[in-house]
């Protein structure tokens, strides 16, 4: 050992001690802490930066998916309104075909229709012909008719009984009520068949009288009003069918021109007044069979047809 001696170092307290390691252990522990906190911060600084450098490769992945999604898309729909479009030229293409195809048939059909329209034209003027030809037919056979019955008369509501002579029953009424002794028969008999009365209520058949002059036929139909007006039975013109519809027809109006003073009477199919003339009812279309009445005429140029007068 050297002269010099070595100083021992100084003895420390306990207490000093034990505080100075207690604060070098809380020093050492902050230390620690501190320590522990960087390395915390770089270690998420690192991550963040990590993540950062990762987040953005992915969201460019995302955009470039998405533009190829619209892309595709789009090109979707651009193929399908090509498509879309030659459907709508193929469309126009066949409508266009079907409007010429039904123009056509509407002109055959309205060629067809003038067609028809002509022939129903002229078959309605056929018809017309027709219809006019057949009333002058109808009117020649009315008129022969008529004259075939010429010289006859009917007796209307002569008792009937079985077995009587008729003709003797003519020549008595015109001896006894008429005066007429003079008056020659051709025949006379019942009109229809033969009816099987029963009860008190009996309908007499028609006592038909063909004479032989015509004249004597209108000194009796002149005169059987007068002659007759006591008896149940009367005397009347042998009328056609046709012209007895016609007679019937106009009852009203020949009744209500009595009233008013003219009187008429019924020859040749129409009414007559004294002079021959029309009655002022008919209105003449120029076919002498069929007599239209549009309008009634006044004898004063007023309204006197019974179911139109003005009150």
């Amino acid at each position: 050992m050297s002269g010099r001696s070595r100083r021992k170092p100084p003895v420390k307290n306990d207490d000093s001690a034990g505080i100075t390691n207690a604060n070098g252990s809380a020093m050492a522990d902050q230390s620690t802490t501190v320590n522990a906190v960087d390395n915390n911060m770089d270690t998420t600084t690192e991550q963040t930066a990590e993540q950062s450098s990762m987040a953005k490769p992915a969201s460019n992945t995302q955009r470039e998916q998405f533009e190829t999604t619209v892309m595709a898309s789009l090109k979707k729909l651009l193929a399908g309104q090509d498509q879309l479009k030659s459907d709508l030229e193929t469309f126009k293409k066949d409508i266009t075909k079907s409007v010429e195809f039904q123009g056509e048939e509407i002109n055959e059909l309205k060629e067809n229709t003038d067609k028809m329209a002509t022939k129903l034209n002229n078959a309605c003027l056929n018809i017309t012909s027709h219809a006019e030809h057949i009333g002058k037919l109808w009117e020649e056979v009315n008129k022969s008719e008529r004259f075939s019955r010429r010289n006859n008369l009917r007796v209307v509501g002569y008792p009937e009984s079985e077995g009587e002579n008729v003709k003797e029953i003519a020549k008595d009424i015109f001896i006894t009520k008429f005066g007429f002794d003079d008056i020659e028969i051709e025949r006379a008999h019942r009109a229809g068949r033969v009816r099987h009365y029963s009860g008190s209520h009996k309908k007499p058949r028609h006592i038909l009288i063909r004479l032989l002059r015509y004249g004597d036929k209108v000194s009796i139909l002149k005169s059987w009003r007068q002659c007759l007006k006591t008896e149940p039975f009367h005397i009347t013109d042998d009328l056609t069918q046709v012209d007895l519809e016609e007679k019937q027809k106009w009852k009203e109006e020949v009744a209500e021109l009595y009233k008013r003073g003219m009187k008429l009477r019924f020859s040749g199919g129409i009414w007559r007044d004294n002079s021959g003339n029309r009655a002022p009812f008919y209105k003449h279309t120029g076919n002498p069979f069929v007599e239209v009445t549009e309008g009634l005429m006044d004898i004063q140029k007023g309204t006197w047809y019974p179911s139109k007068k003005t009150e």
